[in-house]
């Protein structure tokens, strides 16, 4: 048989179901947040610059695979000089003072000096288009 609750029993009943309801909510907002915690560019889209204090750094990868080069035992493709008969000018570059101490150089090399470098430059004439009417 249902006893008719007094009217202190109904208020302490609505008390408690209300203090229930406020206990889910805030369980439910100290789990967001305590997400929201662990949240850093390494787990989430967060740019590097947003992360917290306290964040892992970023693993920097190490690259993998062979290194860009050649084949084994393939000849190197070096610059060819082209012969003297081909060049069609020739720029004598002589420096006039030396590049570590300043010094002033002689213009002619002495017997202790090394061999001259070359260095060859190909450049193409301006290609005019041929028109017939």
């Amino acid at each position: 048989m249902d006893v008719p609750a007094c009217p202190g029993c109904r208020e302490r009943d609505a008390r408690i179901a209300e203090l229930e309801r406020r206990v889910a909510e805030l369980e439910a907002l100290a789990r967001d947040l305590t997400a929201r915690l662990g949240i850093n560019s390494s787990n989430s889209s967060v740019p590097p610059s947003a992360n917290p204090l306290d964040a892992p750094k970023p693993l920097v990868k190490k690259p993998t695979g062979p290194k860009p080069r050649g084949q084994p035992g393939h000849p190197p493709h070096l610059k060819q000089l082209l012969p003297p008969e081909r060049v069609k000018e020739f720029i004598p570059f002589i420096p006039t003072h030396c590049r570590k101490c300043q010094a002033a150089l002689p213009a002619e090399p002495g017997p202790h000096d090394p061999a001259p470098t070359r260095f060859q430059v190909a450049e193409l004439p301006p290609i005019q288009a041929e028109i017939t009417e």
